[in-house]
Parts: structure tokens; C-alpha cells; sequence
């Protein structure tokens, strides 16, 4: 539905003034075009969808009963594809507030329609789509409103070629990432058994706990760092994060895999103890999910968007081999290592590319060692939890060496980060006094 078109945005979006003297009247209507164009894509695939709707439905759900539901979900398909650009450009012009408003006022918005159609007046399944529908709706037109306060924007079709290449460009990269997160469960209903896979979701609910790093990290690194590309400090920004993400990010989810037992011991049944082994992989799966917005970078910015497909495509390939292989014999815990080792052969692979177009100060030695640290310290977790999948100090033992480690590794790093609080902390406190 979106064509790619959401990263197409982020990419052009502070080109502007290599294109055009007056910055924001370039960013509105690249925006307005970008909306237009996932809005007539839209209208023209939900329109063909809704000519079928009762053919989709009787194939779907045996029965034409659910027709009217069909046709409201697949409308709503096309406003979330606007809602997804008019967020993204709300990020993009650093209107943070509106977007956290807006999120939740979406929310708030979704959960009172629902509670009025469905407990209310008794709508059923009707109501909940109805509620979506109008929420979607009233959340559109806000953040357009917002998005376009001060600006009469009109689309420049003169753009679209552009957006589209770039869109397009990326849309094997997104296909991907399906199969990546979702073959997994696929090859574990199938070659494994059920208790298996209630196994993998419990640990891939838990392992979701620091995705919520992760997200944050995703949302809010990439528009600030496509926004100071021209600056001089850029690239040594651009590594220095890609370290201190590796670091801090990885002792979160070895600290949270740790406790995991506990967890385990709190919110589940002794059944499904087994959860914990498979865990830390999965929340280095996450952690490498989330390093692969920041190694990135390089390659938006030099709009070498198709060297992504082949290493996303990659690691697509080496996670359904290994799934085949793994599953049957191992089940979760299988799938979780295809999962990790699948996501480190991408985040790794479009790094090493992004070297070759995009050259940043990696300190290759001291990343090398910091990456070491993590898989050793993550593959020793693992191994720990599968012999005995109880809580023992030996797991906080694991964590504080490798946090000391890193300490040890990165001292000189984290001694100039505080050495800028604290000079940051001081101006902060002479201007007050000034």
C-alpha cells in the first residue's frame, strides 16, 4: 500500500535545499505528494478489494456475514498509509509533542468507540471496525491540520518519479522483514509441536519488553540523523551512536534476560519454564533489529536504497535454511537461533556496504571486541538457562562482567560523555545565574 513511499519521504526530506531556496514550501509539497500518491494507490486497490469483498469473505471466513466488515477494515487500510506519512513528517520536522499527542489520542480515541459500539450498543465485530474506521478518520484529519498549519501545500507531480524510485526500491527490503519475523512460527507449526510454539510466543512476547528501547531509538534516531547529514560532525556521530546502541542497549536485554526465571515464575506456568532458555536470542534478535536503523544511514543518504534487498535478502535466505534445518530437531530454541544469527548476517551485511558508500570512523578494533563481548555474554546466557532454567547468581555474575567489559573497553568514551554533562550541566547553571 505504501509503495516504500514512507522511507522515500525521510530520504528527500532534507535534500531540499540542494533543490530548492525555500526549504519548508519544498518539504509541504513533497509531503502533500507523497499523501497523494499513497491515496490514490488506495483508493484504486481498496476499491478493487471492496468489488470483492464478498467473494474475499465467503474465501476467508466460509460465510458473507462479516461482508460489511471486510469493506470497512479494507477502507481503513488506505487512511493508515496516510497516517503513517503524516507521522513520519511530524518526526521529520522534530514536532515530537504532536506526534506523542496525536498517538494518544488515537488510543483513547479507538478504546471510548469501542467500548460505545461493542459494550454498549452491542455491535459486535461490526463495532469494533466502525470504531477503527472513525477514529482513523478523526486522527487523519488532525494530523494533516497540524502537519499543514501555516502552509497552502499543493502536489508536484513532477516528484513523484522520484519518491516512487526510491519507494519501490525498498519494498524487497520490507517483504524481507516479513518472512524474517514471521517464518519462524511458521516452521515451528509445522515441524515442531504445539507446546513449542506456545514456548516461542511467550518468549517472543517477553523478548518485546525491549523493543520498547528499540522503537523509541528507531523512531526518533533516523529523522535527526538524516537531518544533520551536511553537518561536519555527521559521521563521527553516526559511529559513535552505532556503539553506545550496541552497548547500552545490549546490557538492557542481558539484565532483563537475567531475571527472566523470575519473570517466567511470575506471569506463566511451569510448563512453559522452558521460555527463558530461548529468550536472550531473541532479544538480541531485537537488538540487532534495532542496529540495523542506525548502520543504515549511510546508505539513505547516498540513496543506495537497492544495496539493501541484497542483504536483507540474505539473511531472509539464511533464516528459512536454517529454520529448515534447526525446527525439526531443536524447536524454539531453533528458532530463535536461526532468528538471531539471521538478523546479525543483516545488521552485519549493511554495515559493511554502508562502509564502501558511506565511510564512517568505526574504530574497527574496539567495535569488534564490544560485538564480542555482547554475543559471548548473550551465547553464555543461553547456555546457562538451558541447563537450568532457575534463577541463579551465576546469571548476575554473567552480567556484571560484561558490563564490566564494556567499562573497561569504552572507559575513554564514556569519560568525554561525562566530561560534556558536566560542561553542559555548568553552562546550563551560569546562564540561569546570568
Amino acid at each position: 500500500m505504501l509503495c516504500g513511499v514512507d522511507t522515500a519521504v525521510q530520504i528527500l526530506f532534507f535534500n531540499s535545499q540542494k533543490m530548492k531556496n525555500d526549504q519548508q514550501e519544498w518539504q509541504s509539497e513533497l509531503v502533500i505528494t507523497c499523501i497523494t500518491l499513497v491515496a490514490v494507490v488506495s483508493i484504486v486497490l481498496i476499491g478493487l478489494g471492496i468489488l470483492a469483498s464478498g467473494p474475499i469473505s465467503k474465501l476467508l471466513l466460509n460465510s458473507t456475514q462479516h461482508e460489511n466488515v471486510l469493506r470497512l477494515l479494507l477502507a481503513d487500510t488506505g487512511l493508515i498509509g496516510i497516517l503513517s506519512i503524516c507521522q513520519n513528517s511530524l518526526r521529520l520536522k522534530h514536532k515530537t509533542l504532536h506526534y506523542n499527542m496525536i498517538v494518544l489520542g488515537q488510543i483513547l480515541l479507538t478504546g471510548t468507540l469501542n467500548i460505545i459500539n461493542i459494550v454498549v450498543l452491542q455491535m459486535g465485530i461490526y463495532g469494533f471496525a466502525l470504531g477503527v474506521f472513525i477514529s482513523d478518520i478523526c486522527v487523519v484529519t488532525v494530523s494533516l491540520a497540524v502537519l499543514f498549519a501555516g502552509h497552502r501545500a499543493l502536489p508536484r507531480f513532477a516528484m513523484s518519479r522520484s519518491i516512487l524510485k526510491l519507494g519501490l526500491s525498498v519494498v524487497p527490503t520490507s517483504l524481507a522483514f516479513w518472512v524474517l519475523s514471521s517464518s519462524d512460527r511458521i516452521f515451528l507449526a509445522q515441524y515442531s509441536s504445539l507446546n513449542e510454539v506456545g514456548i516461542y510466543g511467550l518468549a517472543n512476547r517477553l523478548a518485546t519488553a525491549i523493543a520498547i528501547f528499540t522503537l523509541a531509538i528507531q523512531i526518533g534516531w533516523r529523522p535527526y540523523a538524516l537531518s544533520i547529514q551536511m553537518a561536519p560532525h555527521a559521521k563521527s556521530l553516526y559511529a559513535k551512536v552505532s556503539i553506545y546502541y550496541l552497548a547500552g542497549v545490549g546490557m538492557l536485554g542481558l539484565l532483563f534476560a537475567s531475571i527472566s526465571p523470575l519473570l517466567i515464575q511470575v506471569f506463566s506456568v511451569p510448563a512453559y519454564a522452558k521460555a527463558v532458555e530461548v529468550l536472550p536470542l531473541l532479544i538480541y534478535a531485537q537488538l540487532l533489529y534495532g542496529s540495523y536503523y542506525i548502520v543504515s544511514i549511510g546508505l539513505l543518504i547516498v540513496r543506495r536504497t537497492q544495496l539493501l534487498n541484497w542483504m536483507i535478502g540474505l539473511a531472509m535466505l539464511i533464516n528459512v535454511s536454517l529454520n529448515f534445518l534447526l525446527i525439526p530437531k531443536f524447536g524454539a530454541l531453533g528458532a530463535a537461533t536461526s532468528t538471531a544469527v539471521a538478523y546479525g548476517v543483516g545488521a552485519l551485511g549493511v554495515a559493511i556496504v554502508g562502509q564502501h558508500y558511506y565511510p564512517l570512523d568505526y574504530k574497527v578494533g574496539k567495535t569488534i571486541i564490544i560485538f564480542a563481548v555482547i554475543i559471548a555474554s548473550y551465547v553464555l546466557m543461553t547456555l546457562r538457562l538451558h541447563m537450568n532454567q532457575d534463577f541463579s547468581y551465576i546469571n548476575c555474575a554473567i552480567v556484571i562482567c560484561c558490563s564490566s567489559a564494556l567499562i573497561l573497553v569504552m572507559r575513554y568514551e564514556l569519560w568525554h560523555a561525562w566530561q560534556t554533562l558536566v560542561q553542559l550541566s555548568h553552562k546550563k547553571r551560569t546562564n540561569l545565574v546570568l
